[in-house]
């Protein structure tokens, strides 16, 4: 408000926040913004502005603008670094002391490749890499201690080619003098590691079902007995719930729950017998990595379609969901081309599912992340393989690890 030679900006209740000397009137070329001194009400608590602007970890927290032009200001994190720059297309990341000195190894899967160094100073140091069948689709990695050696084995979910015949032919692999061994092969489930509240992380397994059931009968547990895994009891998940998509946590009031992406990228909190408590109104998740069956509908064109691994859901250090998110598009129902990308932490509040925090966006894809201590250095961090280049006739592709230091 312009009165008596001065100008004056008031609050939503009409009170004077501040009060500036009106200057001779003039159109200058580029006329400056002042800005206030002084801030309203509702403001960046100064931790998470702080936090914000040294770190990729972003709080969510209210954001005062002073105008309606929001101009892009360079940023600069030191709390975010390149782990690795790799070639080709990763399809998956996994974290676990793999061979029993008390230091973690990083490990990346490629569609016929596994990859296993470590981080040291800030940079991945490549210590093996062993090769797979052709034939065989690799689609998911874990890294853990199923045999209770003191060694995390990794486990690799794959898939024999062939629509017709596609079945699960996944491997178990270890760590011996610093090279990789195939312990088991041709495998005949899918499999995955979770967080299972009372528990700790347990490896479980899934069997493939007919032509128009994907992902078929019980989860079950996964032990090794005599070097072989072995069945274990199952574990209850309510309909439809299956391996890939999900992670149990537990609620006070109503016990175990389940964060579960859908079919359609819609984040659902769902009770033991399956009842949506509550769900998101936008998408989460995205995947680019699937096996190709038989589409008993094609017809005559007898073409294959596409069975998607939905994207990793895990628990944080303090009770978080973390929920990747992979923005872009599907240009074909096979073929999708994701990014840019950034990981959510959603915390439960009897009701509803409330952001806390989010990384910096990456400007490609989010294969898969891990929270782990990945550099030995006694502090926990998100660390994420992301697509930043995919393949083309002439090109490998690539693909880095970023690492987030969680603040």
């Amino acid at each position: 408000m312009l009165s008596g030679g001065q100008l004056s900006v008031l609050g939503p209740g009409g009170e004077v926040i501040h009060t500036y000397a009106a200057a001779p009137r003039q159109v200058p070329a580029a006329p400056p913004i002042a800005a206030p001194s002084s801030q309203p009400a509702v403001s960046t608590p100064p931790a998470a502005k702080a936090a914000a602007e040294t770190s990729g970890i972003i709080a969510s927290v209210p954001e005062v603008v002073s105008g309606g032009i929001i101009r892009r200001q360079e940023q600069y994190y030191e709390g975010v670094w390149n782990a690795a720059e790799l070639k080709g297309r990763a399809l998956a990341m996994a974290v676990g002391d793999l061979n029993g000195d008390g230091r973690p190894e990083l490990a990346v899967l490629f569609k016929e490749s596994l990859v296993v160094g470590r981080v040291e100073d800030r940079t991945f140091v490549p210590v093996d890499e062993i090769t797979f069948d052709a034939m065989e689709k690799s689609l998911a990695l874990d890294a853990i201690d199923v045999d209770g050696d003191g060694r995390a084995e990794l486990y690799v979910t794959a898939v024999r080619n062939g629509t017709e015949s596609a079945r699960p032919s996944s491997r178990r692999l270890v760590m011996e003098k610093g090279k990789l061994r195939l312990a088991e092969k041709q495998i005949p489930w899918f499999l995955r590691s979770v967080d299972w509240p009372g528990e700790g992380r347990i490896l479980l397994a899934q069997r493939m079902g007919g032509l128009n059931n994907d992902f078929d009968g019980p989860l079950f547990r996964v032990n090794v007995q005599q070097d072989r895994l072995v069945e274990g009891r199952s574990v209850d998940v309510p309909s439809p719930v299956s391996l890939f998509g999900f992670v149990p946590f537990v609620d006070e009031a109503r016990g175990t729950l389940f964060a579960y992406l859908n079919r359609t990228g819609t984040l659902q909190v769902l009770n033991s017998n399956g009842e949506v408590l509550w769900q998101s109104s936008s998408d989460y998740g995205g995947s680019e990595v699937f096996f190709e069956r038989s589409d008993s509908s094609a017809g005559m064109s007898n073409e294959p379609r596409a069975v998607f691994i939905k994207a990793n859901l895990a628990m944080g250090p303090d009770g978080e969901i973390l929920v990747p998110l992979n923005k872009g598009w599907k240009i074909t129902d096979r073929f999708r081309e994701l990014g840019p990308s950034r990981l959510t932490a959603l915390q439960w509040d009897g009701n509803t599912l409330r952001e806390l925090w989010h990384t910096q966006e990456q400007q490609g894809y989010m294969a898969d992340f891990q929270v782990a201590d990945v550099d030995h250095d006694g502090q926990l961090e998100v660390a994420m393989t992301v697509t930043f280049s995919r393949p083309g006739f002439t090109t490998e592709g690539r693909s880095g690890v970023v690492v987030y230091e969680l603040q």
